[in-house]
């Protein structure tokens, strides 16, 4: 959990989310060529959209953002980075 002010402010930072698709984004089962993966990284995404609540899995996330490059990680990658530049929060990433 992120807790505090994002160093560039609430205005910027939602901003950011909003042009980043966080309010588009797909659970795993809904993204074409995602499968399950058993071991590896595990991540959820809590989000509150016009009332209603939502959460979103990707397991082995980091399969999907360097070894097969689903497009729709690329948006979850850009989140992270995000919370991280904004709130100084570390995530292990892989690099790319």
């Amino acid at each position: 959990m992120v807790k505090g002010e994002p160093k560039s402010g609430w205005n910027y930072f939602l901003n950011e989310l909003k042009d980043s698709g966080f309010y588009t984004i797909k659970n795993y089962n809904e993204i074409p060529k995602y499968s399950i993966c058993s071991d590896g990284d595990y991540m959820f995404i809590e989000r509150w959209k016009n009332g209603a609540y939502r959460k979103f899995e990707y397991s082995g996330f980091s399969m999907y953002t360097d070894e097969i490059k689903l497009a729709e990680m690329d948006v979850i990658r850009s989140i992270l980075n995000l919370i991280v530049e904004q709130f100084n929060y570390s995530i292990r990433l892989s690099n790319r």
